[in-house]
């Protein structure tokens, strides 16, 4: 690896600093959590941040306790065999009945009334939103 993030040249780092452009890439919300009048400032605190993060193990803040490492990229087939000295397996993703469950969890008993209703009110709308944002993130795909 490098002994810099600034000197990785995958990744977008130098673009958060200001010193370089991507153009697909939008950097103004992050800088913005570190300072959001002050562009320079926020880079700076962005570098001080990334800094005080090297040779620290996986945080669970950023990658959960117990998710597959996000540290890797691919399936969750390669990722497992990557991480097969493990000493414990990552959960299972949730079936569409245990997410659906979950959301009338949060939104109360109205959320199987607001799912199937044609309406089109802001409430329906952030149930329906909710749900399939859910199903998609959480749910085991075929």
């Amino acid at each position: 690896m490098v002994k810099s993030p600034e000197k990785y040249k995958w990744s977008s780092h130098r673009a958060y600093l200001g010193k370089m452009t991507l153009p697909w890439l939008e950097t103004d919300f992050i800088l913005s959590t570190f300072s959001p009048s002050d562009r320079k400032g926020a880079q700076a605190s962005f570098k001080g941040f990334v800094d005080s993060m090297i040779g620290q193990e996986r945080n669970k803040y950023f990658h959960g306790e117990k998710n597959i490492d996000s540290r890797l990229l691919g399936d969750e087939y390669f990722v497992l065999d990557i991480l097969d000295g493990l000493e414990e397996e990552p959960p299972t993703k949730p079936d569409l009945e245990m997410v659906l469950a979950a959301v009338e969890a949060v939104i109360g008993p109205d959320a199987p009334r607001l799912l199937t209703s044609a309406a089109r009110d802001a409430r329906s709308f952030e149930v329906r939103a909710l749900a399939a944002w859910a199903v998609l993130q959480f749910s085991v795909q075929p």
